[in-house]
């Protein structure tokens, strides 16, 4: 008869039946068959358990990464007087000067650092005057460094002054640009009335 434990120990039923053929005798045909049935359906196990496995671990590969949070951006305001009077001299300069100061404040947690900045004023007669009328000398954008801390605040003085008084009861409108800590820029606008002043000049 067949020892089914030393059967047990080949690999597979293909080479089961080959050891078995060389000893096997007619009385152990049908136990042959037997035993060649089982070593199959346990392959047929073992490669279905395997193919599960491996698809398994496909769609855990193939799973998309997921992103990066991006980065905040920071946010800044501007408070200013809807007006500003003029005064008729400020450090020498003559009058009517307008002296005016920007309050800049984050309001979203990152830090950021304003660098530049411009103006345009809109006369009451509709001319208008602005950096971009002085280019050549100092460029449509000035320099400024008003650096803010993450919800925090900062200012910046400037003045402008009309001898003429063209300026009087004009519109300024100023623009600021910066970049905050992550690398995004960062832009803020602002604008007033430049009141009193007389009414020379393109003034009415």
């Amino acid at each position: 008869m067949i020892n089914i434990n030393n059967i047990n120990k080949l690999g597979t039923a293909a080479a089961c039946a080959a050891a078995l053929l060389q000893t096997v005798s007619a009385s152990d045909v049908e136990t042959l068959e037997n035993l060649k049935l089982r070593f199959e359906k346990i392959e047929v196990a073992n490669i279905s358990a395997s193919t599960q496995a491996t698809s398994k671990d496909d769609k855990k590969s193939a799973a998309a990464p997921k992103k990066e949070a991006a980065a905040p951006r920071a946010k800044v305001v501007i408070e200013s007087p809807n007006r500003v009077q003029s005064q008729a001299k400020y450090n020498n300069i003559p009058g009517p000067v307008w002296v005016y100061t920007i309050s800049f404040r984050e309001t979203n947690g990152v830090a950021a650092t304003m660098t530049k900045k411009r103006m345009r004023i809109t006369c009451r007669n509709g001319d208008v005057y602005g950096d971009q009328a002085f280019e050549s000398i100092y460029g449509v954008w000035g320099k400024v460094e008003v650096k803010l801390e993450a919800n925090g605040t900062g200012s910046y003085t400037a003045w402008v002054n009309s001898p003429s008084g063209t300026l009087s009861g004009g519109r300024m409108h100023l623009e600021y640009q910066g970049v905050d800590e992550h690398g995004h820029p960062v832009t803020a606008s602002v604008s007033f009335t430049l009141a009193g002043g007389g009414k020379k000049g393109g003034a009415k």
